[in-house]
């Protein structure tokens, strides 16, 4: 195990830190020289996304995502075998790949297929990820659309509705136009009338007081101014 990353240090493949233990796993040494953090706790399940609309939940962990969608726990997970082969990435891809094997041989907690099941079975989790955010994508442009269909309904309705009010008011407002008019004109008429009739027992008052006058011109005896 050690004895390995030792040769690969003398070969200057690699650079391992001061003070690194021989006992630790050598995926773990190479892990540790790439500077990556240590491997995650395994995630809790949680709840799967529901069918109906809602907004996107976005920057989710990918272990919360990893969790919903029950990907089990692997012996060794594919991010600590991405830390591993960042930590050779000096090396061309054969020398890189024939150093992770042989590290694999070297240590019975973990193999290379480990990794390969759990980087499968993550990116089948991640695909059922991507085709549920499509999923809501999809149902929130529908649930927009129905919502939209029935505003439109909605102000269709209204706007149908202010008009017949206003209709309504246009006709209420030529009545009263109309009646207006026709109580301006009795108005008139009648103070016409009354003036016209004014004038008239007026001529005819004014024409028997002449005839009486006469009388009293003729007959009466003047009036004393000192009477």
């Amino acid at each position: 195990m050690g004895k390995f990353l030792r040769a690969l240090q003398k070969a200057r493949l690699i650079e391992l830190e001061e003070g690194s233990s021989d006992a630790a796993s050598d995926a773990d040494l190479i892990a540790a020289t790439a500077g990556a953090p240590p491997a995650p706790e395994p995630p809790v399940p949680t709840e799967t996304l529901p069918p109906e609309p809602c907004d996107i939940e976005e920057q989710r962990s990918f272990e919360t995502i990893y969790g919903a969608l029950e990907v089990p726990v692997s012996p060794f997970p594919a991010e600590k075998m991405l830390r591993l082969l960042d930590g050779l990435k000096a090396m061309d891809l054969n020398t890189r790949t024939t150093a992770v094997r042989a590290m694999d041989a070297a240590d019975d907690a973990w193999t290379v297929e480990d990794a390969v099941l759990d980087a499968q079975r993550k990116v089948r989790a991640l695909q059922d990820a991507k085709a549920r955010l499509a999923q809501q994508a999809e149902s929130a442009q529908a649930h927009a659309a129905e919502q939209m269909r029935q505003r439109e309904e909605k102000h269709q309705q209204s706007v149908g509705a202010v008009r017949q009010q206003i209709a309504d008011l246009e006709k209420l407002l030529e009545r009263e136009v109309e009646k207006a008019a026709a109580d301006k004109n009795e108005i008139t008429g009648k103070a016409r009338s009354a003036q016209e009739a004014c004038a008239r027992e007026t001529r005819r008052l004014d024409t028997e007081l002449a005839r009486l006058q006469e009388i009293l011109d003729t007959f009466a005896a003047p009036t004393p101014r000192n009477a």
